[in-house]
């Protein structure tokens, strides 16, 4: 999660956990928040372009992801198409469950 403004850090950060840039995309938004991809597992070349998109970008998952900011309970998202980074051509229906990570109370 980072402030709409801050996506410069956020790329710097990915830059040294990646070695490699990507963007956080898209890069226009009308959000206060942007909350990119900057983890994913199993990390391949063929899903290499999802690192930096923005999951607030898209409606369906910014509503469960606002829920999880708001209790600290997991919440999922309604159907989104997976596989959307950019250049990818398949795509396929599921959903995403998010749960917000309190860093204060968070195991080690």
């Amino acid at each position: 999660l980072a402030k709409t403004g801050d996506e410069a850090a956020v790329e710097r950060d990915i830059l040294h956990d990646h070695g490699s840039a990507h963007p956080i995309y898209p890069a226009a938004t009308l959000q206060s928040w942007r909350t990119p991809i900057v983890l994913f597992e199993p990390l391949d070349t063929s899903n290499q372009s999802i690192i930096g998109f923005d999951m607030f970008s898209e409606p369906v998952r910014r509503a469960a992801i606002e829920k999880a900011m708001a209790d600290d309970r997991q919440h999922a998202s309604g159907l989104v198409q997976l596989g959307q980074g950019q250049g990818q051509e398949q795509t396929y229906p599921g959903f995403l469950v998010f749960v917000r990570l309190n860093v204060e109370t968070a195991p080690d």
